[in-house]
């Protein structure tokens, strides 16, 4: 079985909820769906100015810096030390 963007999906949305109790366990995925859609619909609007302003150029270069700075936390919390980025 392969991992598909859908597989991906599901496993993130059971960590979400993993240590919250049974009771508030519905509202706290509701919170962190509602979440997800804002940020996906807030960074849907920035990348249309982006491109409007400057072209997909410069979003790429945006993007790239978020995929960046976004590994090299990962890696500085796996580790629990500093990572060296380039």
């Amino acid at each position: 079985m392969s991992l598909t963007p859908v597989h991906l999906a599901h496993g993130g949305a059971s960590l979400n909820i993993i240590g919250v109790p049974d009771d508030a366990r519905l509202g706290a995925q509701g919170l962190a769906d509602s979440s997800m859609g804002l940020a996906a619909a807030g960074a849907g609007a920035l990348a249309g100015v982006v491109v409007g302003v400057s072209g997909y150029g410069v979003l790429m270069v945006v993007v790239g810096a978020g995929v960046l700075t976004t590994a090299g936390y990962l890696l500085l919390d796996r580790t629990g030390r500093r990572a060296v980025t380039a």
